[in-house]
């Protein structure tokens, strides 16, 4: 079967099925992203805390605890995705050229957007089954060191 006998979807479906790859590509890094923020911030009130605590003030710390419990609260509920795809019309516009036949073109577009999807199923069956991959490292020492009967001191 050639390109040219097989049927292919038009250049705005498969502008819009890249668009949607694309834009979970976005999300997820944007969820990532946001995720590591958190545990930075959370990490860096833990130490003021402790900080205030070794100082003697254990009562100025009423504030520091509001803003983990906050930090908290904000972690518990999910991002909101991103819904804008305006950025990735400029990768699909220049497609298209007047040398090459449109079904060649529409298979360049659809080759792209398969490429994009698999991906993205690869990478999230990388990480359902190399859990370790994403980890932190102290996680990922004391999982492996719970792994063979030992456990990491505090």
């Amino acid at each position: 079967m050639s390109i040219f006998t097989r049927s292919l979807p038009t250049i705005k479906q498969l502008q819009k099925s890249i668009a949607l790859e694309l834009l979970h590509y976005e999300n997820a890094t944007a969820k990532s992203l946001a995720k590591a923020e958190l545990e930075k911030t959370k990490t860096y009130y833990d130490y003021l805390k402790r900080v205030k605590e070794t100082q003697g003030g254990a009562k100025d710390t009423k504030g520091i605890d509001a803003k983990l419990a906050d930090l908290t609260k904000k972690g518990s509920h999910d991002n909101a995705e991103l819904q804008d795809k305006t950025s990735f019309n400029g990768i699909v516009e220049n497609a298209a050229n007047d040398k090459l036949p449109e079904e060649y073109t529409r298979n360049n577009l659809e080759n792209v957007h398969q490429y994009l999807k698999n991906q993205r199923e690869y990478f999230d069956l990388l990480t359902r089954y190399n859990p370790g991959l994403l980890m932190s490292q102290s996680d990922n020492v004391s999982k492996t060191a719970n792994r063979v009967g030992l456990e990491v001191p505090n």
